[in-house]
């Protein structure tokens, strides 16, 4: 089989097995889970074929996904696709935080451009479907939680979520880098695995346990707190735009800072794999939550492995 027969091939081949995964994504359940998967047949055939072929594919796959689900689909195709094939050719050069970045910045990219075009050619505000949705089933379970939990305490959970949900157009970006970062993330780790499977060599992260931030992290995350704190600062628009979205991306880069500690004294002590699972479980307790983000606070301030070491 010559080249151009071979990249065909496997051009139908790779585009029918993102239909699949796309199907299952618009009209199953499980379409929380497979949305992170659809851009790994595009990373592997533009890893194998490069970006001319891979656009041709990226215009066959989205043509043909109308047929599932109209705007969405196509919407999801184009991501899924342009994602991939980005990805896909930069893990030639070898540089694991250039795929991470390319990756983030073309699926960012594509959520911008998603979000003008729903709102200016469809006429549909993404931002207030978003909140009705939220606010819909905040209502369906207040009534439950407030039958089975303090009134007090639930009535101001229940303020709390209403408050978050308002400010969603203005924590807009923190969503779109977040989610940009996870995509990619998720579609590196299992592409990489089906890649080295095929034989391609793929650059890969660091261990988990080795993930670290630099220390102007805590300089960051002190001037946004004082941000948050005076009133007379907080009122400016354009620092509340930047505070609001730096509250939740600072704490997550504290959590994340926290629980690699734990694997890492984990690792170090030989304590096996229950405390790596208790701490990724103590992520869904809000009182260890914060345990590790204060102690990702002070391992990136007082550099807590250096002194594991000595």
């Amino acid at each position: 089989m010559n080249k151009k027969s071979r990249e065909l091939t496997e051009g139908a081949l790779f585009s029918t097995i993102f239909l699949l995964l796309l199907l299952i994504t618009v009209l199953t359940p499980l379409g929380t889970v497979t949305l992170y998967l659809l851009a790994i047949p595009f990373i592997i055939y533009g890893y194998r074929n490069g970006i001319k072929m891979g656009l041709i594919v990226i215009t066959a796959s989205s043509i043909l996904s109308i047929l599932i689900g109209g705007f969405y689909s196509i919407t999801l195709a184009i991501l899924a696709g342009t994602v991939g094939i980005t990805m896909g050719a930069l893990y030639k050069k070898g540089n694991i935080l250039l795929v991470i970045l390319g990756g983030s910045i073309t699926t960012i990219i594509n959520l911008i451009l998603g979000i003008a075009f729903s709102n200016l050619i469809i006429g549909t505000d993404i931002i207030e479907s978003l909140q009705q949705m939220l606010n819909a089933s905040l209502n369906s379970v207040e009534g439950m939680l407030k039958q089975f939990g303090n009134q007090q305490e639930t009535e101001l959970i229940i303020q709390a979520y209403r408050a978050l949900f308002d400010n969603i157009g203005l924590m807009l970006p923190f969503f779109i880098i977040a989610f940009a970062i996870m995509f990619v993330i998720i579609n590196h780790v299992i592409a990489g695995k089906i890649m080295k499977r095929l034989g391609i060599k793929v650059p890969n992260l660091p261990p988990f346990r080795e993930w670290t931030f630099p220390r102007s992290i805590i300089f960051y995350y002190l001037l946004n707190s004082i941000a948050l704190k005076i009133k007379s600062l907080y009122d400016i628009y354009a620092i509340k735009l930047i505070a609001i979205n730096l509250y939740p991306l600072l704490h997550l880069i504290l959590l994340i800072q926290g629980l690699s500690f734990v694997f890492y004294y984990a690792h170090q002590k030989n304590l096996g794999k229950t405390i790596r699972v208790i701490a990724i479980v103590g992520i869904l307790i809000p009182f260890m939550t914060q345990l590790l983000i204060i102690l990702g606070m002070i391992d990136i301030s007082f550099n807590l492995r250096k002194k594991l070491e000595i």
